[in-house]
């Protein structure tokens, strides 16, 4: 509680009393199709609701300088959209994985399944 006896939970308030959220407008990549993937680098802790909290820190942590490898996050959107239609990708998701893993491919200067 403040000092005037009021309880402080402003960010947890119901929406009948916060009012409605207001919406943005999704996220597109440079094709025009949601954005399912963020690198590190591109994301902020600022960014939790979408990249989820491990995701968030991971992009803080590399936006700070921390030794981070270099990764990606696949959104909570993408997971909600995934259960939502029976198991299946979202539009767009996979073409976004593929291109993702091979930025971090040659940001780590390796290839997945290569032995060196």
């Amino acid at each position: 509680m403040g000092g005037d006896g009021i309880p402080q939970t402003i960010g947890l308030m119901p929406a009948a009393i916060r009012g409605p959220r207001k919406f943005t407008a999704k996220p597109r990549n440079s094709r025009g199709l949601h954005k399912w993937i963020y690198q590190f680098s591109e994301g902020s802790g600022k960014m939790r609701d979408l990249l989820g909290g491990k995701g968030a820190g991971a992009a803080e942590m590399t936006r700070a300088g921390m030794p981070v490898p270099p990764g990606f996050t696949i959104t909570t959107e993408a997971c909600r959209e995934y259960y939502a239609h029976g198991a299946k990708f979202p539009e767009g998701l996979w073409d976004q994985v593929t291109r993702a893993l091979k930025i971090l491919e040659r940001k780590a200067g390796k290839r997945f399944g290569d032995a060196n």
